[in-house]
Formats: structure tokens, sequence, C-alpha cells
């Protein structure tokens, strides 16, 4: 029997990650790479079967919340900060960004559907690419910002910044870390 409280809060996750996308004004310019980075998010919705505002990854409601959470109401955040962020004052630099969301979202799905990661390491995945996007954002080096993320999401997020300053460095410390994994 569900409590009263998780359907709660499955559809208070459900009704703000669609209310997310009505509080910011997306050009007409940009609205097909949210439409993309929405397909991506509603393609993990739908790996159980059913599209439902929740990302079901097993059988423990509060992992499957919370991978939810991530997949769902925190990609959309990170769409709105991009179209909010001063930092990224053209077209151009909002729609690499949001390019590289749709990239997050799209190697999440691959890699779970070819049981490359274990999907609960979705939460962990999102904050680390928005620690990684701010840095990239900043300037600074994203190396560092992949040590204390588990391999799988850390492989995701580097290949995403690929142009940051401190991508070799991050590829070195990722190929020490698979040698250590995989001897």
């Amino acid at each position: 029997m569900k409590q009263p409280g998780f359907i709660f809060l499955v559809l208070l996750i459900s009704v703000k990650s669609f209310g997310l996308a009505d509080t910011t004004n997306i050009p007409i310019s940009r609205q097909a790479f949210h439409d993309k980075i929405k397909l991506e998010q509603q393609k993990a919705d739908r790996f159980d079967g059913k599209l439902d505002g929740i990302v079901k990854v097993g059988g423990v409601e509060d992992i499957n919340l919370q991978v939810s959470d991530a997949i769902l109401r925190k990609v959309s955040v990170l769409r709105n900060d991009v179209e909010n962020n001063p930092v990224l004052a053209t077209n151009n630099d909002k729609v690499r960004y949001l390019r590289f969301i749709e990239n997050l979202v799209k190697g999440f799905n691959v890699n779970w559907k070819a049981h490359k990661i274990q999907p609960e390491i979705a939460p962990v995945l999102v904050d680390n690419f928005n620690a990684l996007m701010n840095a990239n954002l900043k300037g600074e080096s994203i190396s560092n910002l992949i040590e204390d993320v588990p391999y799988e999401a850390a492989v995701i997020n580097a290949d995403i910044f690929k142009e940051n300053a401190g991508y070799p460095e991050a590829r070195k410390k990722l190929f020490l870390r698979f040698c250590t994994l995989y001897p």
C-alpha cells in the first residue's frame, strides 16, 4: 500500500518538473534544444513502459524518487539556469550548454540501457554535472571535480566538457581509475 506522503511527493515532483518550464521565457530559436532535452527525459521516464513522471529503476520507491528528481526536476532546473545565466550572453553559448545537458541525460539513458551504470547514480551524476558546468563557466579546471564521484558518472560528465582546459588531466585521472577498477 502506498503512503499518502509518497503520493504527495510524486505529485509535487511531477507538478514541479512541468511547472518549471513555465517560469522561463524560452526564445523560439532555442525551443528545439529544450525539446531535445525533454525528449531524453521522457525516454528515461518511459524505460518502465509508462510515461508517468517517475523514472522507475527498481523496486525501492525511495531510489526511484531520487532518480526521478535528478533526471526530471534537476535537469529542468539546469535548463532554466542556462536560460537565465548572465554569463551565457549569446545564443550560441546557451545552445552549447543546452546540448551539454542533452548529452548528460542521453549519456545516462544509453549507459543505463547498456547496463554500464547503476541508475541509482543519477543524483550524483546530475549534481556533479552542475558543479562541472559552473567550473567551466568560470574558466576553471574540471579535473579535481571528477575525483569524488563514481567512475561511471565521472566518465559521462568529463566527456561532455572536452573543451575545458582540465580535460586532458581529467582523462589521465579517469584512466588511472579505470586501471585500478579493471587491472
